[in-house]
């Protein structure tokens, strides 16, 4: 998602509740003399999926640690030049103790979703409804509210990546994004489904 999306997100009310009292658990247990703002904030919060399938095989390659550089430096309010970026740093102490923060993390990022829809009953609803009149995968691409493909594309693809682009990954990464999935009540969002389908996987 751009800067300017995430801080729309930022001022919901409830989303902007959930970040605050996140960060002040995660600043608190992991980095005390972080300094980091409720967007940027936000940012990390909708890199966790991405930290999480990096991590899927216990460790996070060079390759993998420069996208993931360049996804937090675009998420940051400050811009992709910044000398210190805020999100690149409180990233490391993401990775650093992702263990034990994984599921809040993508707790945050259910309230981000069911905060788009109004409520929780609304977006399970919604997935109903998608789910009895899911049909192929560019009509589902198109019927799917633009907020949510953008949520969905960011927290699993690289920039400007299409969504419906075939890509090769590792079981251990598909089993780790089904497994998000899951976690964050997508799983039976057909969208996902067909993203999840239209993976290569190689062992």
């Amino acid at each position: 998602m751009t800067e300017h999306e995430i801080k729309m997100l930022a001022e919901d009310e409830n989303i902007l509740q959930a970040i605050n009292h996140l960060k002040k658990d995660f600043i608190q247990a992991e980095a005390q003399f972080l300094e980091i703002s409720d967007q940027d904030f936000l940012g990390l919060i909708l890199l966790s999926p991405s930290v999480g399938v990096a991590l899927a095989n216990k460790t996070i390659s060079f390759a993998e640690e420069m996208k993931l550089n360049k996804r937090a430096r675009k998420a940051s309010k400050g811009g992709f030049f910044l000398q210190k970026d805020p999100v690149v740093h409180a990233m490391k102490y993401l990775i650093s103790g992702f263990d034990k923060w994984e599921d809040r993390f993508y707790d945050v990022v259910k309230v981000i979703i069911y905060s788009c829809f109004g409520s929780k009953e609304k977006y399970q609803q919604f997935i109903k409804s998608s789910i009895a009149s899911s049909g192929d995968f560019n009509k589902n691409h198109f019927t799917t509210p633009y907020i949510l493909l953008r949520i969905v594309s960011t927290l699993f693809l690289d920039e400007d990546e299409d969504i419906l682009k075939k890509r090769t990954v590792l079981s251990v990464e598909s089993d780790k994004i089904l497994e998000i999935g899951k976690k964050l009540d997508i799983a039976d969002l057909p969208v996902f489904k067909q993203f999840f389908e239209n993976l290569d996987v190689r062992a």
